[in-house]
Formats: C-alpha cells, sequence, structure tokens
C-alpha cells in the first residue's frame, strides 16, 4: 500500500466525494450563469430605459426651451407697447398742460409719467407764484405820483428866500 493512504479510506468514496463536488461546482457554475443572464437582461433593460428616457428628456427640453422664447418674444412686445403707449400718454399730457416744463415730464410707464407730472405741476406753480411775487413787488402805481411837500434841504439861503417870496405871491 502506498504511503500516506489510510487503508480504511477507499477510492471510490474519494471518487464519489469528487463527483459530489464537480456536481456541486456545475450547479454553482448553472445558478450563476443563470443570475449573470438575468442581470445582463436587467442592465439591458436599464439601458433601454435609461436611453427612452433621456430622449424623453431631450424633447421636453426642447419644447421648453421653444415655449420660453415665444414667452421672451411676447414679453418683450408687451415691454415695447407699454413704452409705446407710455411715450403717447407723455405727449397727449405735455399738450393738454403746455404750461408743464417737457424735461421735467419723464418716464417708461404711465406711473412714473404721472408721478413727474406731478412734481412738474408743483415746479411750475412754484415758479409762477414767484414770478407773481416778483411782479406785484415791481408794479409801479398808474398816474402822477402824490404830491408832498418840496424838499428844500438842498437850498442856498437865497434860494429859500427866493421860493418863500414865490409862495406869497400865489
Amino acid at each position: 500500500m502506498p504511503e500516506g493512504r489510510d487503508p480504511d479510506h477507499d477510492d471510490s468514496d474519494e471518487t464519489a466525494a469528487l463527483l459530489d463536488r464537480l456536481n456541486a461546482a456545475q450547479a454553482d457554475i448553472e445558478r450563476l450563469e443563470h443570475e449573470t443572464a438575468i442581470a445582463s437582461a436587467q442592465a439591458q433593460q436599464a439601458a433601454i430605459d435609461a436611453e427612452a428616457l433621456r430622449e424623453e428628456l431631450q424633447l421636453t427640453h426642447a419644447a421648453s426651451s421653444a415655449e420660453t422664447e415665444a414667452l421672451r418674444t411676447q414679453a418683450d412686445e408687451a415691454t415695447a407697447r407699454s413704452r409705446d403707449s407710455a411715450a403717447r400718454y407723455r405727449e397727449l399730457m405735455l399738450r393738454l398742460e403746455p404750461g408743464l416744463p417737457p424735461d421735467l415730464v419723464e418716464g417708461d410707464t404711465v406711473d412714473e409719467i404721472d408721478a413727474s407730472i406731478t412734481a412738474a405741476r408743483a415746479v411750475a406753480a412754484s415758479v409762477r407764484a414767484h414770478m407773481t411775487d416778483q411782479a406785484q413787488s415791481a408794479r409801479v402805481p398808474a398816474g402822477a405820483p402824490v404830491r408832498g411837500a418840496p424838499d428844500l434841504s438842498s437850498l442856498t439861503p437865497r434860494q429859500k428866500i427866493a421860493y418863500g417870496l414865490s409862495q406869497r405871491g400865489e
């Protein structure tokens, strides 16, 4: 009997054990191949789903971009119409109130123009009041000045005597 061999141990037992291990390994391989096939199919499906989602997102993004651009164009047009309306309103108000200084009436919206018109009215009223006050203070009464006694203080004594004698004779 060769050395290292157990006499009680039979070759057929060893072979049976090896066959059992081989069968178990083959079962493991088949199970792993099956699991790999399932995982591969799941990965392929996930890739298909991801591609479909990417395409859907691209379409959504394109639609959103187009809608955003359309809204931006509408907003720009509305802003331009609003500015045009405000400019026409400004011109109308200046024609209705010619006493307002045009350089004080400004703004891009009707509200801004209304505020500047209020300020311009206040400035115009203040200027009118100032001009009226100045005109009143510079006013000269109509007609001859009030008669008063002549100022004799600048006359010489001889001129004073002559004036006195002339007043007696009248």
